[in-house]
C-alpha cells in the first residue's frame, strides 16, 4: 500500500521468471485458499499456482504449489479463465493459438497428456481440444465456470472467417445438456464427439461479438454472459455491452442466427 494506504495490503512475489503474468485470472476457495492462472508467454503455456501451506514448492516460505500446463505444442494458454471445485481441482479454459483453438485442462494427478511434473514425474493433467475458434488482431475472450452439477461450461468468442463477424459461443460437455441436441465439439470418443457447442449470438455483417467476455451461473443454475460487441471498426471503435441468460424455464430465441433456442437477451 502506499500514502494513506501503506501497510493495509500484503504483497507476496509467488511466481517470478522471464514472460510470466499475462492474463492472469483469480479465484477464491472458501474465501482462504487462493490459486492464480497465468500465461507464460516465453515458455508457451499456463501455469496455475495455488496457496497450500507448509510443504509447497514456491511464493513466500514455499507455501504455494506451481503447476506447469505444458504442452507438445507452443503457445497455448492466452485469454485464459480458471475455476476450482470444492475438492480443490483446478480447470482451465484458454486459447491455443498454434491451432486456433478452444482447449480446457482439468487436473487429474497422473495419467493426463499434458503438464509434466518434474516432482511426481507424472502427465498431471488433461487437455481437450473443444472448438476451432479462428483468430483475431486482437484479444479472444473465453471464460469457464463450474455450473450447479459440477460440469463445466464455457463461453467464448468464434471467428469462423478471417474477414467475417465473429460470434458468442458456449461449449458444455453433452452429460450436462439437459435436453438432446447432437454432440458436435469437445474430444471425440468413437462415435460421437462428446462436447456440444452452440453460438448464443452471431451478431451479423456488421458486427463482432465477444472479444471480451464474463460468465457466472445463477441461483437457478442458468448461465449469464457479459459480452463486448463492437458496433463500428474505424478506430476509436465504437461498442456495446450486452447480456444473455440461459433460460431454464421458458425457452425463448436469441439475438441472431444459429441455434439459440434457451437464450435470451436481457438488457433495455
Amino acid at each position: 500500500g502506499e500514502g494513506n494506504a501503506a501497510g493495509d495490503c500484503q504483497c507476496d512475489l509467488i511466481y517470478s521468471d522471464e514472460g510470466v503474468g499475462q492474463y492472469a485470472d483469480i479465484t477464491l476457495l472458501d474465501y482462504q485458499y487462493t490459486s492464480i492462472a497465468f500465461y507464460d508467454s516465453e515458455r508457451g503455456y499456463p501455469i496455475v499456482a495455488m496457496y497450500h501451506g507448509p510443504g509447497g514448492h514456491c511464493g513466500p516460505s514455499n507455501e504455494w504449489v506451481c503447476r506447469t500446463v505444458e504442452h507438445t505444442t507452443f503457445d497455448t494458454g492466452k485469454y485464459l479463465s480458471l475455476y476450482v471445485e470444492d475438492t480443490n481441482v483446478p480447470h482451465l479454459a484458454y486459447y491455443n493459438a498454434t491451432d486456433d483453438s478452444l482447449e480446457y485442462a482439468r487436473y487429474v494427478v497422473d495419467g493426463g497428456n499434458c503438464g509434466f511434473s518434474s516432482v511426481s514425474l507424472q502427465w498431471e493433467w488433461q487437455c481437450d481440444w473443444i472448438d476451432e475458434i479462428g483468430s483475431s488482431i486482437t484479444t479472444m475472450g473465453i471464460d469457464i465456470e463450474e455450473d450447479d452439477n459440477g460440469y463445466p461450461i464455457s463461453a467464448y468468442q468464434d471467428v469462423p472467417m478471417p474477414i467475417g463477424p465473429a460470434a458468442l459461443q458456449i461449449a458444455r460437455p453433452y452429460a450436462a445438456v439437459d435436453w438432446n441436441p447432437n454432440p458436435n465439439c469437445g474430444p471425440y470418443v468413437d462415435p460421437f464427439f462428446s462436447w456440444v457447442c452452440e453460438m448464443m449470438d452471431g451478431g451479423n455483417q456488421y458486427l463482432d461479438e465477444a472479444d471480451c467476455v464474463s460468465l457466472a451461473i445463477d441461483n437457478r443454475g442458468d448461465a449469464v454472459v457479459a459480452y463486448r460487441q463492437v458496433d463500428s471498426y474505424p478506430f476509436p471503435s465504437e461498442g456495446t455491452i450486452k447480456v444473455a441468460r440461459e433460460s431454464s424455464l421458458v425457452f425463448e430465441s436469441g439475438f441472431d442466427s444459429g441455434d439459440l433456442s434457451g437464450w435470451s437477451g436481457v438488457g433495455p
